[in-house]
């Protein structure tokens, strides 16, 4: 009812009461499912105030969940960049070996929060996991708002304790670390807070957002050009901007000497069809610039590359352009954008805009990796190590104008 209608006061209302008891306010030891709650009470109880409301039971609400969420994210001094929790074993098996355990992944992820609440990368796979579960769930599964609601507030949280981190490694170099995946953050938190945007017909956040985006994406152009490629695609203000970020990536910064090639160029465990991905995903947008050769070039470059036939979940939808060529190219070319194809990548949804899925690129699938290139972590190359100017954060943590 509430993905119907928004702005309705009352059901914002009810859901937080429905939420509330649920929380941390419950009494008894803190643990993920509370913390779930708690968040999304939080995101109900401030759409409420949001769409006018000024009853006072809100702000106590509010007063008292914020008092809740602190007292664990200040329990433990400082910040860790340390990698290698139980839950991040769940999460990266899940995430990059065997997807059946999402939700067993979701699960550790938010009581990892509770033990170590100022590790970056548990604020990280709190993120990722929610994007995750919410792009590929089914259509008109409701609850992927919970999942935008609990992976935005990680999202800023994960931010918040990378650039600190980042702040401490410039100052002394030889005692602190920098987060790994630091200049990868922003997309992953715009992409959730983008998609609450939508939801909420809030075309200002949507705009916020947008130039927060660009920034990332000058920051780290080699993963932001998945993100905001993805969410600009479908829309006709800003398909232009995505074609030339793809365009950029694919044809001048990851087309240099292999020895050269950033990390997001490759196809290594943990992204084991990254190339795949983004030749098709390529192949769509020159499909959609009316380009037919140079996209059957992309796609007939893709089905070259070594792993092809072990691509077990993104070759059947290449197989689909590669057999339907000339009519997806008609439907895009024909004027009515009600018949365009759904680019690779994206997966509707009822509610919200669509929104990407990471099965396709990140699972193994029945290509087979060593124990030893498992664990053979590559660093990102200096260039895209650090944040420096970090973009500030346009809207609230739930996607909201300012």
């Amino acid at each position: 009812a509430y993905l119907n209608n928004p702005r309705d006061v009352r059901l914002a209302k009810f859901l937080a009461i429905y939420h509330l008891p649920q929380s941390l306010l419950k009494p008894g030891p803190a643990n993920g499912e509370k913390v779930k709650h708690t968040i999304i009470a939080q995101y109900f109880l401030n759409r409420a105030r949001d769409l006018g409301s000024n009853d006072s039971w809100i702000g106590k609400a509010l007063d008292k969940t914020d008092k809740k969420l602190n007292a664990i994210k200040t329990s433990l001094p400082g910040v860790s960049v340390e990698e290698g929790t139980p839950a991040h074993r769940v999460f990266i098996d899940a995430f990059n070996y065997h997807e059946e355990k999402r939700y067993l992944a979701q699960a550790a992820m938010l009581d990892d929060f509770v033990k170590h609440p100022n590790n970056v990368y548990t604020a990280v796979a709190n993120n990722a996991i929610n994007l995750w579960n919410g792009g590929e769930a089914d259509y008109a599964d409701p609850t992927v708002l919970y999942n935008f609601v609990v992976g935005a507030y990680f999202s800023v949280h994960a931010m918040d304790l990378a650039r600190r981190e980042e702040q401490l490694w410039q100052q002394n170099p030889s005692q602190y670390s920098r987060f790994r995946l630091v200049t990868i953050l922003g997309g992953f938190s715009i992409s959730h807070r983008r998609w609450l945007a939508k939801l909420h017909g809030d075309d200002h956040a949507v705009a916020l957002l947008d130039d927060e985006h660009r920034a990332w994406y000058q920051i780290n152009p080699l993963f932001h050009v998945f993100t905001i490629g993805m969410e600009f695609f479908q829309e006709p203000e800003n398909w232009q901007e995505g074609f030339n970020n793809w365009f950029d990536v694919i044809m001048v910064k990851c087309n240099i000497p292999l020895e050269q090639q950033s990390v997001t160029c490759l196809n290594r465990p943990r992204f084991t069809f990254n190339t795949y991905v983004m030749l098709t995903t390529f192949a769509d947008y020159l499909l959609k610039a009316d380009n037919f050769g140079f996209a059957q070039g992309m796609l007939a470059f893709a089905s070259s590359l070594p792993d092809f036939n072990v691509w077990d979940i993104g070759k059947p939808a290449w197989e689909h352009r590669w057999n339907n060529l000339p009519q997806i190219y008609a439907n895009y070319q024909n004027g009515d954008p009600s018949d365009d194809p759904l680019p690779f990548l994206l997966k509707s949804r009822k509610w919200g805009p669509d929104m990407a899925t990471c099965q396709t690129c990140h699972q193994a699938q029945s290509k087979i990796w060593t124990e030893e290139e498992k664990n053979d972590i590559k660093l990102p190359n200096e260039e895209y190590a650090t944040v420096g100017n970090w973009p500030t954060v346009s809207t609230t943590w739930y996607g909201a104008s300012r």
